[in-house]
């Protein structure tokens, strides 16, 4: 297991100081998995931001969709 720093407001923080270590425990667990899935949602949004910009660039440069997959229909 890893180490992380997140900052958040100061009573969060008193709380957190004062809690059991179970309930730190179960949090960081909690935690955890709640940040594996905004970071994997936030690369899936970048891979379809990205794959706009690729298509919106070959578009630009005069290929089109329609082009693409009569190039990718030809034997």
């Amino acid at each position: 297991m890893d180490r992380i720093v997140i900052e958040v407001e100061d009573r969060v923080a008193r709380k957190w100081r004062d809690a059991a270590p179970e309930v730190k425990d179960q949090v960081g667990k909690d935690l955890g998995k709640k940040l594996d899935e905004i970071l994997d949602g936030n690369r899936e949004r970048d891979l379809d931001f990205n794959l706009k910009l690729a298509r919106q660039e070959a578009a630009s440069n005069g290929l089109t969709e329609e082009i693409l997959q009569k190039l990718l229909n030809e034997e």
